[in-house]
């Protein structure tokens, strides 16, 4: 039992794509928190796992583990050959990393609320970059997509229709809905974490992750 299951998630994977997929968790959640403390927006599933977490009280970590379980199911239920080893570590850990590194980073580097604006997207760009190049390690492992992530390749793998459309209506249903918490005063503007940060990473994580990619991709594979 414990080797078909070991089997099911490494599918024969070696030391380099386990690590890079360790290590690019690691530095997703990294770039994440980046983009939290630069107050200018963080993408849109992240921004909506935010603000519900502080609205309701409850530590990203906790939220998004209870959430991401219940994407499993659908993952496990229509999309079981993109469940791997991947699957599991990003689902567990990166709100959990986030939670960790929040305090650290604000203690030490500090955070840019208030701050001049050529400081705040700065802050903004640079987590961007450590973002995108936290992802490609991660996606270059192809040890299995994260329950959000599967969404959209799940929907186009049912449905006619191109990935890129079905990851805008993700997405887009993330800021809808944290425009709402906005609109109805669950969260103020301020604390809803979308921003400039929400459209530069829809404009600049795909160019800068395949940058990344040709550095990563030796080494990985």
């Amino acid at each position: 039992m414990l080797s078909a299951l070991t089997d099911f998630l490494f599918k024969g994977a070696g030391i380099r794509r386990v690590l890079a997929t360790l290590i690019g968790n690691l530095i997703l959640g990294l770039g994440v928190t980046g983009l939290k403390l630069s107050g200018m927006g963080n993408d849109p599933c992240t921004a909506f796992h935010l603000a519900v977490s502080e609205y309701i009280g409850m530590s990203l970590g906790n939220y998004q583990l209870l959430i991401n379980i219940a994407l499993l199911l659908i993952q496990i239920t229509f999309g079981r050959r993109y469940i791997g080893f991947g699957t599991v570590i990003n689902m567990v850990s990166i709100g959990y990393i986030v939670d960790f590194f929040t305090p650290v980073i604000s203690q030490t580097i500090g955070n840019a609320y208030g701050a001049p604006l050529w400081y705040q997207l700065t802050y903004m760009m640079l987590s961007l970059g450590v973002l995108s190049l936290g992802v490609s390690m991660y996606q270059l492992g192809n040890m299995g997509l994260a329950p959000y992530d599967y969404l959209s390749v799940g929907l186009t793998d049912h449905y006619k229709g191109r990935y890129f459309y079905y990851r805008m209506l993700t997405d887009g249903f993330c800021c809808t809905m944290v425009i709402l918490m906005v609109y109805f005063s669950l969260v103020g503007f301020r604390e809803c974490h979308l921003g400039i940060g929400t459209v530069m990473s829809a404009l600049c994580l795909g160019p800068f992750i395949n940058l990344f990619n040709r550095l990563n991709l030796h080494w990985i594979r």
